[in-house]
């Protein structure tokens, strides 16, 4: 999270590591293998998909449960404040925290 004039933001999710977390919101839980068996991610390796996973852990998005030998990925952060959020730092950045403006600009 970043801090700006006291508010606190989630850091921005890339491209690659949101279609992930997509998933994640979806399902509310996932493991690994079923990452894999959807068709983005059909060719792609375990050790790449897992580097994902971290760094979404590492930010602080996602936890896991190890069932067996496996883990299972969880939201920590829901998607509705995820995107509120972003959607807040949008405005605070570009429109000075004028909600209307941001409104006016929209249409």
């Amino acid at each position: 999270m970043t801090l700006k004039g006291g508010k606190k933001y989630y850091s921005t999710i890339p491209d690659a590591e949101m279609k992930i977390m997509c998933l994640i919101w979806l399902k509310n839980g996932i493991f690994l293998k079923d990452i894999l068996e959807i068709d983005d991610y059909r060719n792609k390796s375990n050790t790449g998909i897992a580097t994902l996973l971290k760094r979404l852990i590492d930010r602080g998005f996602v936890r896991y449960e190890t069932i067996g030998k496996k883990r299972s990925y969880f939201p920590i952060v829901p998607k509705k404040e995820y995107f509120k959020n972003y959607i807040d730092k949008i405005i605070d950045e570009f429109y000075f925290g004028d909600k209307e403006t941001f409104l006016d600009h929209l249409t």
